[in-house]
């Protein structure tokens, strides 16, 4: 089902215009038609079910209850060549998206900071990809089993994080995890931890 996200409160009957990227992508680009149902998402007022009218006019049929998501995922990655990080940051972004996935939330990206200041973005479960923590209990799936409510993982530069900085977020209490006996990029690394905290939400539910 086609899904449009809206930063704004809205109620069942309300006609809504869509800004001019959006009314472009319902409208021109997925050719969007008003016996077609569109899942709509607001930042603050829930889920609803609406149709298009007139471009760029889309109107508020229902109120849906769904499922929310409740599960916060924060990706810490060291900067890499700016080629290999913009794929990364389109992939990891593609495994959470919420148009492509019809999740309830919008992925947010940070401005870039200091090793030192990854403390302020510490969750319930914080964990830092190590490919020199050979402690099979430290596999990431071992973090993952009792499901946290909120996880950070941090994923270093290419040729990994140096000791003293593992030394440092240990410091900040995230633990050193293993991500398996292969050696991964670091744009690997990233999509393998937001598919493997997939799984295991899939396991669990």
């Amino acid at each position: 089902m086609k899904q449009v996200y809206l930063d704004q409160n809205v109620s069942v009957q309300d006609v809504i215009c869509l800004d001019v990227k959006q009314a472009h992508h319902i409208f021109d680009v997925l050719r969007t038609t008003s016996k077609e149902k569109i899942r709509i998402v607001t930042k603050n007022s829930g889920v609803f079910f609406g149709h298009v009218e007139n471009k760029p006019n889309l109107v508020i049929d229902s109120m849906v209850d769904v499922f929310e998501e409740n599960q916060s995922i924060t990706l810490c990655c060291a900067l890499i060549k700016q080629d290999k990080f913009e794929w990364m940051l389109q992939k990891a972004c593609e495994l959470a998206a919420t148009k492509q996935c019809n999740r309830n939330t919008l992925v947010e990206l940070e401005p870039v900071i200091a090793l030192k200041d990854l403390s302020n973005y510490k969750s319930e479960c914080n964990l830092v990809a190590y490919e020199k923590e050979n402690d099979p209990s430290k596999h990431m799936a071992h973090y993952l089993k009792d499901n946290p409510q909120s996880i950070t993982v941090c994923i270093g530069p290419e040729g990994g994080f140096e000791e003293s900085e593992i030394q440092v977020l240990n410091e900040f209490g995230f633990d050193n995890c293993s991500l398996g006996k292969n050696i991964l990029r670091a744009e690997t690394a990233a999509c393998y931890v937001l598919t493997a905290i997939e799984y295991q939400n899939h396991v669990e539910g």
